[in-house]
């Protein structure tokens, strides 16, 4: 791969493109008044800053006095909690007093059988005639002989009366306590239903003042978002007014191609008046072009030259390898034969040596050897 050789002004050039990308960049953050401003509106800040405070404040407010109204919605909570507490306690001493006064253990019907006094209190085995504790197995009065029977079915009748009527009286009276009870708790259930309506009616109230007031907010605030953005749109076509008129007015529009030198240093171009290259550089540029067309002719001659001479090299030693395996397998085939040779003659030394070795060991029977047979007893 032939190298590419950068030439001076191809770096310039470079150098030249990216300081105007560089300028072209930085226009656009200068001549952009809303990117240079940003930020720098002082007191548009100040009077943000404020405003945030009021409704931080205002809302602090707000969630005081709701929790001043949710502790006082609690302390009501409580006292008809407590309420409710001591009419129950009340209710409760109210039944053990009637319990102790009219429901003793010794006004029960079934007491004489617990009574520990009841054989203190016991009659004798007859007190007379008519003396209903008399047994049959003691003789002291005859069957047939029931007299007090109407009396005691009277007495029996007056008792279950009076039994009916202390049940009748103890229904009530539970009936009077179970109903003192649902009213006293149906009135404190209407209370806090009451209360809870009370305090929801207040947020409601709180809060459709807060939307109100938080729309009369946001009306003002778009009323000045748009006298700002009128005043910057004057003020962004005012900016692009008078960039204009710079630019007509200036010489960067010009074509005086004398602008683009230094004047420090005359041979040095600057390249934020750059207007193209003059007639000499580029007569020189194409003088450059044209004898770098030479080399590169040059070069490549060269470089078949000596491709040429790489082949024809090849060539030779190609042939030369081959003349090189010729030899080889001439010199191969010589060996063959000669070892063929060798082994031929060592067959037929090997056959005259066996043919000597068969005639001088030979071991061939022939009529004498069966003459020795039944000629001895071994």
């Amino acid at each position: 791969m032939i190298p590419v050789t950068e030439f001076a002004e191809d770096k310039q050039e470079r150098d030249i493109a990216r300081r105007r990308k560089l300028d072209e960049e930085r226009k656009k953050r200068i001549f952009d008044a809303k990117v240079r401003t940003t930020g720098k509106d002082l007191e548009f800040l100040k009077m943000q800053m404020e405003e945030k405070k009021k409704r931080e404040e205002e809302e602090r407010q707000r969630e005081l006095a709701f929790e001043a109204e949710q502790l006082e919605a609690d302390r009501l909570l409580m006292e008809l909690d407590a309420q409710y507490q001591r009419e129950r306690e009340e209710a409760r001493k109210e039944l053990l007093e009637f319990y102790k006064t009219n429901q003793q253990k010794t006004m029960r019907r079934e007491f004489y059988l617990e009574d520990p006094d009841r054989f203190k209190k016991d009659h004798p085995a007859r007190e007379g005639d008519d003396d209903p504790n008399l047994s049959v197995s003691g003789l002291q009065r005859m069957e047939g002989e029931d007299l007090g029977y109407a009396e005691r079915q009277l007495r029996l009748k007056e008792q279950q009366r009076e039994w009916a009527s202390e049940q009748m009286r103890e229904q009530q009276m539970r009936k009077e306590l179970e109903q003192k009870k649902e009213q006293l708790e149906q009135k404190r259930q209407e209370a806090i239903a009451q209360r809870l309506a009370e305090l929801d009616k207040m947020e409601q109230e709180e809060r459709k003042a807060a939307i109100a007031k938080l729309r009369e907010e946001n009306r003002l605030a778009a009323e000045q978002k748009k006298e700002d953005e009128r005043r910057r749109k004057e003020m962004e076509e005012e900016m692009e007014r008078l960039q204009i008129e710079r630019q007509l007015a200036s010489s960067t529009l010009t074509e005086d191609m004398t602008v683009a030198r230094s004047v420090a240093n005359p041979n040095r171009l600057r390249p934020d008046h750059y207007k193209g290259m003059f007639a000499e550089d580029k007569e020189r540029i194409k003088q450059q072009q044209r004898d770098q067309i030479e080399e590169h002719k040059a070069r490549k001659e060269r470089e078949e030259a000596e491709a040429k001479a790489e082949e024809l090299r090849q060539q030779q030693i190609q042939q030369r390898l081959l003349a090189m395996e010729q030899q080889s397998e001439r010199d191969r085939k010589e060996k063959e034969r000669q070892i063929l040779m060798e082994n031929q003659q060592k067959a037929i030394q090997d056959r005259e040596r066996k043919k000597k070795l068969d005639e001088q060991y030979s071991n061939t029977i022939d009529k004498s050897f069966y003459d020795y047979f039944q000629t001895t007893s071994r």
